[in-house]
């Protein structure tokens, strides 16, 4: 389904889209607000136009940071083409690391090439002491552990 269609009833009382794939009115919702974040995922034209166009970020599954410069690259792409709405602000940018192959130089370079947000999966269990200090190197606080 189109975001905007999903956009529409997300935030409207009696949500109208007509798109190309998805057609709707006279239903009933229940809106909750209107600013709740779509984050976008995907490698093609098409995805990181609707990160651009309508997402708050993008996400990027199991990149190192080669193909990360590489999605990256083709995201500032679409800036190029497509506006931004000024309501979106930045376009945050999280990505997980093939898992069990992050290097602390690895977390620089994603920084350096614009990720906002690393999702670590580690391939063995850390305590809460090891992933706090691995983290606390890289200037940057424990969110969430799973």
């Amino acid at each position: 389904m189109s975001l905007l269609a999903v956009s529409a009833s997300w935030t409207q009382e009696k949500p109208v889209y007509h798109g190309r794939f998805v057609s709707f009115e006279n239903v009933r919702a229940c809106p909750q607000r209107s600013n709740i974040p779509v984050v976008v995922g995907g490698h093609s034209e098409s995805a990181y136009r609707r990160a651009v166009q309508q997402g708050k970020g993008w996400y990027g599954w199991m990149l190192d940071p080669d193909a990360a410069a590489h999605a990256l690259a083709a995201i500032a792409e679409a800036f190029k083409r497509y506006e931004r709405p000024q309501e979106l602000g930045k376009l945050e940018i999280s990505v997980t690391p093939p898992s069990g192959k992050i290097t602390l130089d690895d977390a620089k370079r994603y920084a350096e090439l614009g990720v906002d947000r690393l999702i670590l999966l580690p391939r063995r269990a850390f305590s809460e002491t090891d992933l706090k200090e691995f983290v606390s190197q890289l200037g940057v606080a424990v969110v969430s552990r799973f």
